[in-house]
Parts: C-alpha cells; sequence; structure tokens
C-alpha cells in the first residue's frame, strides 16, 4: 500500500484523519500514511490524527 499523501510505500499505517479547522463541522477521512507524512501531519494545527 502506498501513502495517500506522498505516494511512498513501504511502512505505511492507516489513520483517521479529522480537520477541524476552517468549517463549522469537522471534516473526517481514511488515509493511509507513511511516518514522515503522519508526523507532518500531527504537527498542523487543526488536523488530529486517530
Amino acid at each position: 500500500m502506498a501513502c495517500t499523501n506522498c505516494g511512498n510505500g513501504g511502512d505505511v499505517q492507516g489513520y483517521t484523519v479529522r480537520f477541524t479547522q476552517g468549517s463549522a463541522e469537522p471534516t473526517e477521512m481514511d488515509l493511509a500514511l507513511c511516518p514522515a507524512c503522519a508526523e507532518e501531519f500531527s504537527e498542523e494545527p487543526g488536523i488530529e490524527l486517530r
């Protein structure tokens, strides 16, 4: 499986990503992320990884 953010394969995990910034209702998406992208997403304000 490949990372849905950058396209790299390998050590990819499934996450539910919740976007809470910029809208009244949070948006949730299921994404497969590599460790680098998961770290990048977790550092962004308004984004939660589960």
